[in-house]
């Protein structure tokens, strides 16, 4: 095992792993602990087929420095997705040590979806600030999302961050990031009580309309219908509250999914279009606007 270790047969390591009694395994990787190198260690360690195992073999098997060396080799090798996401956590349970920082917001940009969320929920445990703002310019919308989330969740345990925060979502919000990744900001400004432009008529509301309109002819799904809401809340243009009234027109399917049509009255635009739509020609937009009277904003 030694000799396969030693020449990096990471395939071949796996094979005779898998073929070791339990107690035997353990003993093969003690034996690779002890080696100088702490590669061998993390190809070992990489080679198990259930991760749970691991807080309790590695410490047993390692100093903390040793410890901190495997597990940074199994986070920045080439492991199944499952060991290096394990090692991730190992690291944070570590501490917050500026290795372990700097690798995990490397695992900001990986090619792997799984090791991309763990990372920044991992860089929230590590209150790495600046590792978690990087994420809100990530290209990958998911990880926006997280990152965002994951901030706003902080803000009540470090008020201090609330300015850093807010001055990068503004700094997002005048470059020539792309139109979603604007609105993002600007939204997460509004939510933080700050305040933000509202935008004119972008690709990105027309395809918030057209969601609208198809949600409603098709599944009605709720989120779907408060996301749609929520992006046409960001505009003053006349084309957002027509949106939203063909929509509250619909005879069908509205009625259950009312309350999905709250982020649009609860934007920056909330109360003049529920002054425009309570004057509307069709009753029952009138009487589903008057429901929605208490979430307007005033």
């Amino acid at each position: 095992m030694l000799a396969l270790a030693t020449q990096r047969d990471r395939d071949a390591m796996h094979a005779v792993f898998e073929a070791l009694p339990d107690t035997l395994r353990d003993s093969v990787l003690l034996a690779l602990s002890h080696h100088d190198d702490s590669a061998l260690f993390a190809i070992g360690l990489s080679a198990l087929i259930d991760p749970a195992p691991w807080a309790l073999r590695v410490r047993e098997h390692s100093t903390e420095e040793h410890l901190r060396a495997t597990l940074s080799v199994v986070l920045q090798g080439t492991s199944r997705d499952s060991s290096r996401v394990r090692a991730m956590f190992e690291l944070v349970a570590l501490g917050s040590h500026p290795d372990t920082i700097r690798a995990v917001t490397d695992c900001l940009t990986d090619e792997i979806h799984g090791v991309r969320t763990a990372a920044v929920r991992a860089l929230a445990s590590l209150g790495a600030w600046d590792g978690l703002l990087s994420a809100l310019r990530s290209p990958h919308r998911a990880l926006r999302a997280d990152a965002r989330a994951l901030l706003a969740a902080s803000l009540s345990r470090e008020p201090s961050l609330r300015e850093r925060v807010t001055q990068t979502l503004f700094t997002i919000e005048h470059t020539d990031s792309s139109e979603f990744e604007r609105f993002e900001a600007r939204n997460m400004i509004r939510a933080l009580g700050g305040l933000a432009p509202l935008s004119a008529w972008t690709r990105v509301h027309q395809d918030a309309a057209d969601a609208l309109a198809h949600e409603l002819e098709t599944h009605a799904n709720r989120v779907t219908i408060a996301r749609a809401c929520e992006v046409l809340a960001d505009t003053e243009d006349p084309r957002a509250i027509a949106s939203v009234r063909a929509a509250l027109a619909h005879r069908s399917r509205v009625q259950r999914v009312l309350l999905a049509f709250r982020p649009f009255f609860k934007g920056p635009v909330g109360g003049h279009a529920m002054l425009v739509l309570s004057r509307d020609s069709d009753s029952l937009v009138r009487e589903r606007v008057e429901a929605l009277r208490p979430f307007c904003r005033a």
